[in-house]
């Protein structure tokens, strides 16, 4: 009987620590968000991180945030917070985690 729950800590583990650091919110992040949309918070930004991660990977696996545009991004979110029954809150929260990590990756890149 005690296999399962360690089993199922030992999954979440691994499954948690095999999403690259680099997805978290930093204030590099927040900063390019504020420029974006002035009340974002860091709170916001990690909801929208946590979504991505949570539910996101439900239906497919993380997707690179740099392969797509900010305009392809912004096409296909629509549906995609309809599929995952985000409320509005959620969907921006989201969006707005996507297009500032996607911009300071994008801007590392270019270093």
């Amino acid at each position: 009987m005690k296999k399962v729950p360690v089993l199922m800590l030992f999954m979440s583990f691994v499954l948690v620590s095999c999403i690259p650091r680099y997805l978290i919110p930093n204030e590099t992040d927040l900063a390019t968000a504020k420029g974006h949309w002035a009340g974002t918070t860091t709170m916001e930004l990690k909801q929208g991180y946590n979504i991505y991660i949570d539910q996101c990977t439900d239906c497919h696996r993380l997707k690179k945030l740099k392969k797509y545009t900010e305009e392809e991004w912004l096409k296909v979110m629509p549906k995609m917070g309809r599929k995952a029954h985000l409320d509005s809150t959620q969907y921006a929260s989201v969006l707005h985690y996507i297009l500032s990590k996607r911009e300071d990756i994008l801007a590392k890149k270019k270093k």
